[in-house]
């Protein structure tokens, strides 16, 4: 990425720099926290599940999305309906520059 200024390189230990957020999402990093290490310590944000169907996200695809993770990852209505609510904001923010 020529001409784009580098990014810190942070991790569990490191103290954060200054932000000044338009607005705040919570993404939490893994049942448990189970990525949260990994996260930090590579300077990555994990989300979602490895079989939610990735590019029908990025199409904006929602409703195949939610049907996918009903029928395909069988989860129970309730739960997609749950990640559905941050999918969307994630994916457009994130995948807009």
């Amino acid at each position: 990425m020529t001409g784009e200024p580098a990014l810190p390189q942070l991790n569990a230990h490191s103290p954060a720099p200054p932000v000044a957020p338009a607005h705040v999402r919570y993404i939490k990093l893994g049942t448990g926290g189970k990525w949260a290490r990994q996260c930090f310590e590579r300077g990555e944000l994990h989300f979602g599940d490895v079989g939610e169907p990735h590019d029908l996200c990025l199409a904006g695809d929602w409703d195949g999305v939610r049907c996918y993770m009903i029928e395909g990852l069988k989860r129970s209505p309730g739960p997609a309906s749950d990640a559905l609510r941050e999918m969307p904001i994630f994916m457009v923010k994130c995948n807009a520059g």
